[in-house]
């Protein structure tokens, strides 16, 4: 019973779970086991939540990376791109990140990305390096995370063709930013999506059972109907 994790199923559970929320990063792998165990490993509910959405345990590794970004990259362009992505839950094309950009020249900045803090492509898509996702939030404020989550959604949308990977993005991203109308275009979708990728889909929407709701409650009480 490595660190007080549950054995059999739960710990290949739990193990999934690290694995996505830090991609693998030793560093952060380590971080937020020690935060697991302090908070009993819970099992569902908002504490589960709180563990998939919150990065508090990987602070102080991302501090040091931010710091690093700061040194490596002096053109600030880059590193707003960089923070900005860090917003994406896990992967992006170079057509969204382009778009993400507040740049006269995207694809240059982009570029002064890839390889260090930026790794792909990978059947079309790139991710960040872990040591800076999630790092929006410390460094531009809930506020700007909430325009860039909307941005994030009008690049996927701008897309026109949206896989899997797009689709729960698009969801996660405009559910958080209370953004009906990208919460509407993936109702649309949805209901267009081939069969074959209704099991993907399941995969990366794993979130949404984690949002209890009461009788009488609403998934999103803002607007009912959305």
């Amino acid at each position: 019973e490595l660190h007080g994790c549950p054995h059999g199923p739960e710990a290949a559970r739990w193990a999934k779970i690290i694995h996505s929320t830090t991609q693998g990063h030793p560093q952060l792998a380590h971080a937020r086991v020690f935060r697991l165990q302090g908070e009993g490993w819970p099992a569902s509910g908002d504490g589960l939540l709180k563990v998939l959405t919150t990065t508090e345990d990987l602070a102080s590794v991302q501090k040091e990376a931010r710091q690093r970004l700061e040194a490596d990259l002096p053109s600030p362009a880059a590193r707003s791109l960089a923070y900005r992505l860090s917003v994406f839950t896990t992967c992006f094309t170079r057509q969204q990140a382009l778009l993400l950009a507040k740049s006269e020249t995207p694809g240059e900045v982009f570029d002064r990305l890839c390889g260090p803090w930026i790794e792909g492509p990978t059947d079309g898509y790139y991710r960040l390096s872990p040591l800076l996702q999630g790092s929006g939030p410390a460094v531009l404020g809930d506020p700007k995370v909430a325009e860039v989550r909307r941005d994030i959604c009008r690049a996927i949308i701008a897309t026109r063709t949206l896989s899997p990977i797009d689709f729960a993005e698009l969801v996660f991203q405009a559910f958080f930013a209370e953004y009906e109308h990208a919460l509407v275009v993936a109702a649309l979708v949805s209901l267009r999506m081939p069969w074959e990728h209704e099991r993907a889909l399941l995969g990366n929407l794993l979130w949404l059972p984690l949002l209890k709701v009461r009788p009488g409650e609403s998934l999103y009480p803002r607007n009912p109907t959305t």
